[in-house]
């Protein structure tokens, strides 16, 4: 019989791993930095690339979403898109309309 790496789903024991709690982030005993990030999407199912509140399907919405996801960003004390590009220095090269693609697109924030 051949021994089981843990990765093929063999007797790795991967059914009983236990969830680790959520640690609460103190973003205020971590440096900032302004970072550019260049993205392409294809812009079929998204509204356009500008948000209009974090929980709309703009593509800026769902890259803010993945940054509070990721812990590079503060999530906001409640839906004010507003408030968040100013607290994280917002900023982004141009716009698309919905169902619009975009190439080397690029949008900066603090991290």
């Amino acid at each position: 019989a051949a021994a089981s790496n843990g990765r093929d789903g063999g007797g790795g024991g991967g059914d009983n791993k236990r969830k680790r709690a959520a640690v609460e982030l103190d973003f205020s005993q971590h440096g900032v930095r302004h970072v550019a990030f260049k993205v392409a999407y294809v812009g079929f199912d998204y509204g356009g690339l500008a948000v209009h509140a974090l929980d709309d399907n703009s593509v800026e919405a769902h890259l803010l979403r993945a940054a509070i996801r990721a812990r590079l960003v503060p999530p906001p004390p409640r839906d004010a898109t507003g408030v968040l590009h100013d607290a994280l220095h917002f900023s982004r090269c141009g716009r698309t309309d919905k169902g619009v693609s975009g190439m080397r697109q690029v949008i900066a924030m603090h991290v």
